[in-house]
C-alpha cells in the first residue's frame, strides 16, 4: 500500500467519526461525499428533510439548519486535517439566497492550517444556488486528539 493511499485511508477515517460522533448529528444526519487532500477540503451532504423548514407550509430551509451544517462542516475539515479536536472560536456567516426544499451540500476548505488556530472558508449550496458562505476560526487542541 502507497503512502498515499494510507494517508487517505486515516483522513476517510477520520471524517467519518467526525461525522458520526457528536450526538446533536443524529438530527442533521450528515453524510461525507468526499475529501480533497490537495486543495484540504471536505464535502458533506445534509440529506433535506421537512422538519428543517422555517415554515410548515412555505419552501424554505431554517438559516439555524444552514448555520449547523457550516459550524460542524468547519469542524470537520479543521479535524480532518490538523487531526485534533477543532472547537470553533469565530464563525461569520453570509446568507445569500433562500434555501429551497432540498439537500444541503456544504464544501469546507482550510484557508490557513497554524500550529494553534486553523481558518476555513464554507460554502453551502441546495438546489442550483448557493445559499450561504462564511469564515471560521477553530482552536486546534493539540492535547486531544
Amino acid at each position: 500500500m502507497s503512502q498515499a493511499s494510507t494517508l487517505i485511508d486515516v483522513l476517510r477515517a477520520r471524517f467519518e467519526y467526525e461525522l458520526e460522533s457528536p450526538p446533536f448529528h443524529s438530527f442533521l444526519r450528515p453524510r461525507s461525499l468526499g475529501i480533497d487532500i490537495e486543495n484540504q477540503a471536505v464535502s458533506i451532504l445534509v440529506p433535506f428533510r421537512t422538519d428543517f423548514k422555517y415554515r410548515s407550509q412555505q419552501p424554505g430551509i431554517h438559516g439555524g439548519v444552514i448555520s449547523a451544517v457550516i459550524d460542524l462542516s468547519a469542524y470537520a475539515v479543521g479535524a480532518v486535517f490538523s487531526g485534533c479536536v477543532c472547537p470553533t472560536v469565530s464563525l461569520n456567516v453570509g446568507f445569500l439566497n433562500a434555501a429551497p426544499d432540498a439537500d444541503l451540500i456544504s464544501v469546507a476548505r482550510i484557508s490557513k492550517l497554524g500550529r494553534q488556530l486553523c481558518w476555513a472558508q464554507i460554502d453551502v449550496s441546495s438546489g442550483d444556488s448557493t445559499v450561504a458562505t462564511a469564515k471560521a476560526i477553530l482552536l486546534i487542541q493539540k492535547s486531544i486528539q
